[in-house]
């Protein structure tokens, strides 16, 4: 018998699982069906919220200029690929996630992958906007970063952060948050 939980073997007759604490399914005799771990679907929840901000922010300023005629500013489908690709990346995120809380489903690692893909455009993009913006700077104009390119990498955080606590024995965020100690 295994735990519903973190999928850990269980002795037959045990009421708690000894690695999480939670209480064994009960097991009715010749069942020999293997019980499989149940997903904690909260966490997906967190990456779908990921996959949200990461689209948000690519429709929002990645970076404005300040003149003496006005404001400007770019966002990230105006920027130029990077927007397009964070922009897919969030749906892909989004639907990723969505899809792999029914139970037959595995995109984890495919989600994980499209969420460190964003934040590393992010954090580029983030880097060059901001030498961009300190080389540009003079009397009649000043620049500064759009908040769009922060809700981009905030995405891509939550992402990785909701899916990473998918692996094994839930992951270091279901160790946090997610699970209980064993009772004794």
């Amino acid at each position: 018998m295994f735990c519903r939980e973190c999928g850990n073997k269980i002795d037959n007759g045990a009421t708690f699982c000894q690695s999480c604490g939670s209480r064994a399914p009960v097991h009715v005799a010749g069942d020999t069906k293997k019980v499989r771990p149940v997903a904690q679907p909260y966490f997906r929840y967190i990456a779908v919220a990921g996959g949200a901000l990461v689209i948000i922010g690519s429709f929002l300023p990645w970076i404005k200029v300040y003149t003496i005629v006005g404001t400007l500013s770019t966002n990230g489908i105006e920027y130029g690929w990077e927007g397009f690709g964070t922009l897919i990346c969030g749906g892909l995120i989004a639907m990723g996630a969505l899809i792999d809380m029914r139970p037959p489903k595995n995109l984890s690692v495919v989600v994980c992958l499209f969420s460190a893909l964003v934040l590393i455009i992010g954090f580029v993009d983030l880097k060059y906007i901001s030498d961009s913006i300190h080389n540009a700077d003079s009397e009649f104009s000043t620049g500064s970063v759009g908040e769009g390119i922060y809700l981009v990498i905030l995405g891509g955080i939550l992402g990785l952060a909701g899916l990473l606590s998918e692996v094994p024995k839930g992951g270091i965020l279901g160790a946090i948050f997610g699970r209980r100690k064993p009772v004794p």
